[in-house]
């Protein structure tokens, strides 16, 4: 069973998230790749299905609400050198995949790590 969708909670949980790291503007690095990310992502018929958090500054994603460390996950964080780092996690502490990619790859990558974290439930 699919989860259920309402666009405008939905919406607005991007929202949050995207709030978050333009309030973090003038830090050493540059989060406006991760400020469009979590735009196109907003967009995509997954964004229902999966939610966003922050670790610092990086972003985690699961598919269900709150903090389950003992459970899959991805995160995407912002390097001093402009590139985006995604992290496949099998559980806190526990790497199964990682990739560095410009931000203009960050959307195909994004939805490629949704693909694996979803293969991986």
């Amino acid at each position: 069973m699919g989860a259920q969708v309402n666009p405008e909670t939905d919406k607005r949980r991007w929202e949050l998230l995207r709030e978050f790291y333009a309030a973090s503007e003038g830090a050493k690095v540059n989060f406006a790749p991760m400020i469009e990310l979590l735009k196109w992502v907003s967009a995509q018929p997954f964004a229902a299905e999966i939610y966003g958090n922050t670790s610092l500054d990086a972003l985690c994603i699961s598919r269900k609400p709150g903090y389950h460390p003992k459970d899959p996950f991805f995160s995407c964080d912002m390097r001093l050198d402009g590139l985006m780092h995604f992290t496949l996690w099998d559980k806190v502490g526990s790497q199964r995949q990682a990739t560095r990619v410009p931000p203009d790859w960050a959307n195909e990558t994004f939805a490629e790590f949704v693909r694996l974290l979803s293969a991986g439930r």
